[in-house]
């Protein structure tokens, strides 16, 4: 390819340079083999610490609850959510809504996973949006 337009050039130049620069910076070793934390790298989401929480959807003595009532996380924190259906019969897809961090999914036996950051502290209901009869619960997110 011939690129005698020095516009042309300098755009080239700038594009190659915005691709391979920071892949390269963020390669950049030193001797003893530790990164050079001089050089700008761009933070790995899966670096941060994870929360992980569990429920469960069950059901007891004919009504449904999502267990346990209360899950507890610190402002800031990385939350994978763990939801596990364990409802049988012909009515067994399980919703779940966290309305103040817009979690609404439909959870069957295969379960699910949600990851989200709690970044406002407070007490937040979670329930299953499908059926306002089930017995939800809180996540209660502290101030660090």
């Amino acid at each position: 390819m011939k690129l005698s337009n020095p516009i042309t050039l300098t755009l080239s130049v700038a594009l190659l340079a915005s691709f391979s620069l920071p892949r390269a910076l963020a390669d950049v070793q030193t001797k003893s083999g530790k990164a050079n934390h001089s050089a700008p790298v761009k933070a790995d989401a899966d670096a941060v610490p994870v929360l992980k929480l569990h429920l469960e959807a069950v059901v007891k003595d004919g009504t449904k609850y999502w267990l346990p009532a209360q899950l507890k996380a610190k402002k800031g924190d990385r939350i994978r959510l763990k939801l596990e259906n364990h409802i049988s019969g012909p009515n067994s897809i399980h919703g779940f809504r966290l309305k103040e961090f817009h979690i609404e999914e439909l959870v069957d036996h295969q379960g699910k996973e949600v990851e989200f950051v709690a970044d406002h502290s407070g007490t937040f209901k979670y329930d299953c949006h499908l059926h306002p009869g089930h017995v939800g619960g809180e996540l209660i997110v502290e101030e660090k």
